[in-house]
């Protein structure tokens, strides 16, 4: 079950999970975090099971489009289809809006080849769960590269200028620092 979370719940999150879960490029900083669940701008929710959490995600929710800004699984959890049964209930619980976006770390982005194994087994997994990649997009937020996944929730597919038009949209009152997204279609 996706539950929202309160402020309180959502700075425990963050302490508790998120710090650990996201290096410091693709994470805001705390105060910045706070101010913008305080704003409304980023939603945070919980998956849980029998009132146990077992996931968190945050979304950003402009125009009918559902950006997902960070999304794990708790380490404890991890390789039980928990991820799995998050985005499904992502897909329903935002079946009347457009398309749902999430980005995936870019293969070049690999430090290690550890690394390289991870980002290429997690962009798997969005495929499995019908998310469908962008790869015409040099997409970096932040300084790290991504990958970007969409899930149409209607019968429209998105043009890649539609796509990066919303993603510009989605961050023009998340990011600080305005030069921290860098979005191309390739080839212009």
């Amino acid at each position: 079950m996706i539950k929202r979370v309160n402020l309180e719940n959502a700075k425990k999150i963050y302490k508790e999970y998120m710090e650990s879960d996201f290096s410091d490029d693709e994470l805001p900083k705390y105060e910045h975090f706070v101010e913008l669940i305080e704003d409304e701008k980023e939603i945070p929710y919980v998956y849980m099971e029998e009132d146990v959490i077992k996931a968190y995600i945050v979304c950003i929710e402009k125009n009918g489009y559902i950006l997902i800004s960070h999304l794990a699984v708790l380490k404890k959890y991890r390789g039980q289809g928990i991820g799995t049964k998050l985005l499904e209930e992502i897909k329903e619980f935002y079946k009347k809006e457009k398309a749902i976006i999430l980005e995936s770390e870019a293969e070049d982005s690999a430090d290690e080849k550890r690394d390289l194994q991870t980002i290429i087994r997690r962009q798997k997994f969005y495929e499995r769960c019908g998310f469908i990649p962008y790869n015409n997009l040099d997409y970096e937020l932040t300084k790290v590269k991504y990958l970007i996944f969409v899930y149409n929730l209607q019968e429209s597919t998105l043009t890649n200028q539609e796509l990066k038009n919303v993603i510009i949209e989605s961050y023009k009152d998340i990011l600080k620092n305005k030069n921290g997204l860098i979005i191309k279609i390739k080839g212009e």
